[in-house]
């Protein structure tokens, strides 16, 4: 017991609270338990996974731990214990618990490294703006714990390394010693001895001894052919230094300056080049380019060459200038009048393409591809267009719906009255929400009876129908004027119900026996046959002790009972002093 200060209607008070601990736990209810890892008699589960269980309760791993956390370290009072078959042995008591003998002491994970196996998973979305505030983050975090705790849980996992083609039963056991005492059934004061931080299992001598269990599940592994394992048989074998490189020949470019005599721009220095791909080998050697950093007459030529495009012609009926093209330009523009030039001074991604020869050479291969399959490329553009337009085409039609309908409805529903209005749409009446209920249900709720919507009703009250004609109405009916007649109480469908008059009932024929006179010794045999029948009743007995008649004078009884029971007689009533009739 703890005992605590606590202000009750602003009086200050001493209350004792009694804190649980795990010497108190004899069990665990299964409910609490929502999954496993692996389920139960999985046969299959991949070895190098560690099996685990979730608790639906976010803090269930930590609630009974008897110590405060140190830092980011506090040790659940619970722990998986996961044993192959040889390597524990049940015992026969079952009550508290069930416990099991651990035979292999480096089955224990190391009793001060518990922390590091049981966490709190959440499924929430938190936004990353409160993640830099602690504070706002655990207002946050308890909002949505309150809107929605299905979305968090610990989880308490097993470091235990697994085998392949094995099988497992996994363990639910106390970490503290106090634990292990009471789900052995272990008296309180043997329990309240033990310090109450004492783990149940060191990392060198293993467990205490006999564990009891709180819940436990089997499972085996399948065969070692996982990812890692594919990895692992890898045999790495060293590549020659000239995989993934061949030389290009660049000293001659083959291009021309403009002028009088026409002369070709230089090379690249080094003019032989190393061209890459994309895998190569690790002793593979770039070549340096421009070297020296300062030979950049290639560049400087190439960028002349490729910008003689990037200006918008004087003239848009001249024949265009074909030259080398600046790959990469229509994903860099920002916009249709955006014009991008090459300029080997800039670091952006368009000019490391540009300037550099090897790059280059990738990119007019992907130029090829487009160049040779443009024709399939070009007939695929169009069939997605096809889609495009036929999207168009039923949203086009959709609009042209909606806007007919609009129109209908001005001209037509919208004009009419909300009587009219009410019965035209009978039909549609129980698909439409009104509320949390139907239009049709609030109409039958209603004081207005459900019939007046009807087309039976409607066909009655029409101006020109049967029943105007029929009883000869000076006016026609006005439907509107009706309806909302019967729905503001001033019309009812029909006259209160009575009764005829002159109907007999059953106080008139009461009245006509009270008034009825009898001689005086009927009314005083009808006064007292109560007391007549109990004499009677006594002298068959006497008769029948003195003659040993029993039998005769119990029929006799008998039917002296039931002939009383069968017919009516005159009483007189208490309340006027009148016979009346009783049975």
């Amino acid at each position: 017991m703890v005992p605590l200060g606590v202000s009750l209607n602003g009086a200050g008070l001493s209350k004792s609270f009694a804190i649980v601990s795990p010497g108190d736990i004899v069990g665990i209810n299964s409910d609490m338990i929502v999954r496993t890892e692996p389920r139960n008699w999985i046969t299959d589960y991949e070895q190098n996974y560690l099996p685990f269980v979730e608790f639906y309760d976010e803090e269930f791993a930590w609630r009974y731990t008897p110590a405060k956390a140190v830092g980011d370290k506090l040790r659940p009072w619970i722990a998986v214990l996961v044993l192959e078959d040889g390597e524990f042995t049940r015992s026969q008591r079952k009550v508290p618990l069930p416990g099991i003998t651990v035979t292999n002491k480096s089955a224990f994970p190391p009793h001060d490294e518990t922390w590091l196996w049981a966490h709190v998973h959440s499924n929430a979305d938190i936004p990353d703006s409160q993640l830099s505030n602690f504070e706002k983050f655990l207002l946050s975090l308890n909002q949505t714990r309150n809107d929605d705790p299905d979305q968090f849980y610990c989880r308490l996992m097993s470091p235990r390394h697994l085998k392949p083609n094995t099988a497992y039963t996994g363990f639910l056991v106390p970490a503290f010693e106090t634990g292990r005492l009471a789900g052995l059934g272990e008296s309180q004061e043997k329990i309240k001895a033990i310090k109450a931080q004492q783990p149940s299992w060191t990392t060198a001598g293993g467990a205490n001894g006999e564990m009891p269990v709180y819940f436990e599940w089997y499972f085996r592994t399948g065969a070692k052919v996982d990812f890692e394992e594919l990895v692992k048989a890898l045999v790495p074998r060293t590549l020659d230094h000239h995989v993934g490189i061949r030389d290009m020949d660049a000293s001659r470019p083959g291009f021309v300056r403009a002028g009088d005599p026409l002369q070709e721009i230089p090379g690249t220095s080094p003019p032989i080049i190393g061209l890459e791909g994309a895998l190569k080998s690790p002793f593979t050697v770039s070549t340096v380019f421009p070297d020296p950093p300062a030979a950049r007459d290639f560049q400087i030529e190439l960028q002349k060459i490729v910008n003689i495009t990037s200006a918008q012609p004087a003239d848009m009926l001249q024949d265009p200038i074909i030259t080398v093209p600046l790959y990469g330009s229509r994903h860099a523009k920002k916009s249709a009048t955006d014009v991008v030039a090459l300029d080997i001074d800039s670091n952006s991604w368009v000019n490391d393409l540009n300037r550099d020869p090897r790059t280059r050479v990738p990119a007019g291969f992907g130029t090829r591809v487009m160049q040779k399959n443009q024709e399939k490329y070009v007939r695929e553009a169009w069939r997605q267009v096809e889609r495009i337009l036929d999207a168009n085409r039923r949203i086009r039609a959709a609009v042209f719906n909606m806007l007919v309908a609009t129109k209908y409805i001005q001209q037509t529903f919208a004009t009419l009255k909300v009587a009219p209005l009410l019965a035209l749409s009978k039909p549609v009446l129980p698909k439409l929400m009104g509320s949390p209920t139907t239009l049709f249900h609030q109409l039958r709720e209603s004081r207005l009876p459900a019939a007046v919507v009807s087309g039976t009703f409607r066909r009655l009250v029409r101006p020109n129908g049967k029943l105007a004609k029929k009883i000869g109405v000076s006016e026609p009916f006005d439907y509107s004027s009706l309806v909302q007649a019967l729905n503001d109480g001033t019309l009812t469908a029909a006259p209160p119900r009575q009764l005829p008059a002159g109907l007999p009932n059953t106080k008139d024929f009461a009245d006509q026996i009270r008034s009825q006179k009898l001689p005086p010794l009927e009314e005083w045999l009808i006064a007292n046959a109560l007391q007549l029948l109990i004499v009677l009743l006594i002298v068959f007995a006497v008769l029948a002790v003195i003659t040993g008649a029993f039998l005769v004078f119990a029929l006799l009884a008998l039917l002296r009972r039931r002939h009383r029971g069968s017919q009516y007689a005159l009483v007189p009533d208490a309340a006027e002093g009148a016979p009346r009739a009783t049975p």
